[in-house]
């Protein structure tokens, strides 16, 4: 699933027990990956200070559905938690 969120170019590849999202413009470049109680390093590339990080993805809830994706994790730094966020995707085709 390709999109674009204003100047933000978005893609989601959804695999059988794994979702991947890459989210990039002009400041940064995110790649995630999410996999279900596992903690993942992915890579977050902010363009504008030349700041190369990587981070640690821990998936708490990923649930994919026919019209639906939710997931809920935690990014950390360095082992320190950075915070616990949300990704809800509805889609439908047209």
């Amino acid at each position: 699933i390709k999109y674009t969120e204003e100047n933000l170019k978005v893609e989601i590849k959804i695999m059988n027990e794994k979702v991947l999202i890459k989210r990039k413009n002009d400041e940064y470049d995110l790649n995630l990956e999410f996999k279900l109680n596992k903690k993942i390093r992915c890579k977050y590339d902010i363009k504008s200070v030349g700041l190369n990080l990587e981070i640690d993805v821990y998936t708490k809830i990923l649930e994919i559905e026919d019209n639906r994706i939710y997931i809920n994790y935690e990014l950390f730094n360095d082992n320190k938690s950075i915070g616990t966020f949300e990704y809800k995707i509805l889609f439908m085709e047209w």
